[in-house]
């Protein structure tokens, strides 16, 4: 769907452009740190969007097939991931949800660099795994909100 905003450039405050964009960089930095590293599974690092290299699918579940990524940050991100995606298919006042959804998700993505350190731990791989898909999903779809929802640049590094 189309999604470019109703609202002016003019009534997005200078610092949520920079918040929403400085969050998307994140994203892009911490996904090119990983892949120069050999860290983590992407192909196309140089260039947007990455891929996870197949046939290695993202370990989402443990061997018991439980949900790997429990940790309220994680969670909160998902669920923010999920609404974000909602406003997405919204089209009533969708440049207000849209505004909404971006910044909810750039806090949760914040939230959980903060609460979950070991997004650099190598030890459990599995699970650095799992989080390097939740960033990936979580820049894709900042990039969507940015760039076809309000019509702003997502660059990958500021």
């Amino acid at each position: 769907p189309q999604l470019v905003s109703e609202l002016p450039h003019s009534v997005l405050p200078g610092h949520t452009v920079f918040a929403l964009q400085h969050a998307h960089a994140r994203c892009c930095s911490w996904l090119q740190l990983m892949q120069r590293e050999n860290a983590i599974p992407l192909l196309n690092g140089d260039g947007l969007p990455w891929n996870w290299r197949l046939p290695e699918p993202i370990p989402w579940l443990t061997s018991e097939q439980t949900f790997r990524l429990n940790q309220p940050a994680e969670r909160h991100l998902m669920q923010q991931l999920v609404f974000a995606m909602d406003a997405i298919a919204q089209t009533p006042d969708a440049a207000k949800t849209v505004l909404s959804a971006a910044l909810n998700l750039s806090r949760a993505l914040q939230e959980m660099q903060r609460y979950c350190p070991s997004l650099q731990d190598r030890s459990q791989v599995q699970l650095l795994f799992a989080r390097a898909g939740l960033v990936l999903a979580t820049q894709r779809v900042l990039r969507l909100l940015l760039e076809d929802g309000l019509a702003i640049a997502a660059p990958p590094e500021l």
